[in-house]
């Protein structure tokens, strides 16, 4: 396998390895370092999640604020 391979494959186990089982994914790297294109791939995919999470968080949260300032203009309590 290539090392490009070897990105590619440990980067998508990081990734679904910190959707799915972060717990399991926390317990292994914690110790390790980026020492290989496999170990840097997989801690590439956690932090990519990471990322992708936190966006979509901060989403959910604007979303949230907006139909909170709609309902608070629609009775009235526009502050």
């Amino acid at each position: 396998m290539s090392t490009e391979n070897q990105f590619i494959t440990a980067f998508n186990n990081g990734y679904t390895l910190a959707k799915y089982e972060p717990q399991l994914l926390e317990t292994v790297t914690k110790n390790l370092s980026r020492s290989n294109d496999y170990l840097e791939g997989l801690f590439e995919g956690k932090e990519q999640y990471a990322k992708e999470y936190t966006q979509e968080k901060l989403t959910d949260f604007d979303n949230l604020r907006n139909l909170t300032q709609e309902k608070d203009k629609e009775l009235g309590r526009g502050f």
